[in-house]
């Protein structure tokens, strides 16, 4: 499976490129899949060397350019990034998607037609309103294709799909879904007009695009482990249940208004920091920060799929979640704070730890992180200077546009979970394989 990983963070390109030439003089005949972070400010021919050395590093590979992962040690600006992780080609199958999303939002047109982009991928038409989400979700399953690269795989064989996307992954998630004991889990790359000219950069081999997805399909005797943390999040409410929802919107929480349930929350939350001075209980919350609604595991009482909270109305109790759908009825959530001053670290002891405790033992660990986390707090692998930092056995990858996950239910007792869009600020996914 994962024969190799490792992360360098550096100012110097030469540094990378050195580190680069030591995985080829050893994988070369492997797969490889890679983020690359780098900044509107560094040099072209700079960042046009680490790519060619990065799409030729192995005789296949995928990637694409992410976001810039926060250091306690090296100034973000000045550093590139780069994460590494080699697979045995043996178990590994790379594939590139062009499964149509979205439809993009027609700003100030009564009517949109289907759009192309440069590579022929037309996007999904939107569907009509009442529906019931769920039937609506499996219409999808069936309408989108696997990549025919996927098509060609025994399906009962794959454990584990990582994927690279453009900003609109629902249909390759929703065709992911059909996988019958798959975890998919998908970074939308960084966005890149300002860097490339392109929304989105990703790789496969020496070939670019603009838009759909890359990733790999990986088939393991063994299967994957996962677990995703939410540093920095804070429990407002005791656990709820949903008692009538619709789309998006949750409409009654333990047969109570829930915008009020919320408010109440709030309330005595700050009535709590009464005691402390005033300057405190006043940074405590303000306007900046934000609350999410999150859907519970029925084994660990952990958050599972967690949306955010965007509106919300008193007098009809109402709660709008972030996204297409809001828990279902039956399901037992609750209410978290997210402070605006929260900073989380990627490699922190929490992240790597929480929930399951063999995700620390296993050898390689891909970690996925929601916006630019800071990586302060690094294990004990890691060999730095005042220009380069090294993380050996761990691929890291930040993305301020969010992570598609859809866990087999094997992790979470008898619950098959949809594919859902991540968004929460530090949210970490960690991949293991030992």
């Amino acid at each position: 499976m994962a024969l190799h990983m490792s992360t360098i963070l550096s100012k110097s390109s030469s540094e990378i490129l050195s580190h680069l030439s030591r995985i080829r003089s050893s994988f070369s005949s492997q797969i490889t899949f890679f983020a690359l972070s780098v900044s509107s400010s560094h040099d072209a021919s700079e960042v046009s060397s680490l790519v060619s050395h990065l799409t030729s590093l192995t005789e296949q590979s995928v990637g694409c350019l992410s976001s810039q992962l926060d250091n306690g040690m090296l100034s973000r600006e000045g550093a590139f990034s780069c994460s590494v992780a080699v697979f045995d080609k043996s178990s590994a199958t790379p594939f590139r998607s062009t499964v149509p999303g979205r439809q993009a939002a027609q700003v100030g047109r009564w009517h949109s037609n289907r759009r192309s982009d440069d590579n022929g991928r037309a996007d999904a038409p939107s569907h009509r309103n009442g529906l019931h989400w769920d039937d609506v979700w499996a219409k999808n399953s069936r309408e989108y294709a696997l990549p025919p690269e996927i098509q060609s795989l025994q399906r009962d064989d794959l454990d584990t799909v990582i994927y690279l996307s453009d900003g609109s992954p629902e249909g390759l998630s929703n065709a992911l879904h059909t996988l019958p004991v798959a975890t998919s889990i998908g970074m939308i790359g960084a966005s890149t007009p300002f860097i490339t000219g392109r929304p989105y950069t990703l790789f496969r081999g020496n070939s670019i695009y603009s838009s759909g997805a890359v990733g790999l399909c990986l088939s393991s005797p063994s299967p994957s482990r996962s677990h995703l943390a939410f540093p920095g999040l804070q429990a407002l409410t005791p656990p709820m249940i949903v008692t009538e929802s619709e789309g998006n919107l949750i409409h009654s929480l333990d047969n109570t208004n829930p915008t009020r349930l919320l408010l109440a929350a709030i309330e005595r939350a700050q009535n709590g920091l009464e005691e402390q001075e005033a300057s405190t209980k006043a940074e405590w919350i303000s306007k900046e920060d934000q609350f999410y609604v999150a859907t519970l595991s029925a084994l660990s009482n952990e958050p599972q799929q967690i949306c955010r909270i965007t509106s919300g109305d008193p007098s009809r109790g109402t709660l709008a979640l972030e996204g297409d759908f809001a828990p279902s009825k039956g399901a037992p959530v609750r209410v978290y704070q997210q402070l605006a001053n929260t900073h989380s670290s990627l490699l922190s002891q929490d992240a790597s730890t929480q929930g399951e405790s063999a995700i620390s033992r296993t050898r390689f660990t891909l970690s996925l992180a929601v916006s630019p986390p800071e990586a302060a707090n690094m294990s004990p692998s890691v060999t730095s200077d005042d220009t380069t930092i090294v993380l050996e056995d761990t691929f890291l990858a930040a993305t301020e546009n969010g992570l598609l996950i859809d866990r087999y239910k094997w992790q979470l007792g008898t619950f098959r979970e949809r594919p859902w869009l991540c968004r929460v600020p530090g949210a970490v996914m960690n991949m293991c394989w030992g």
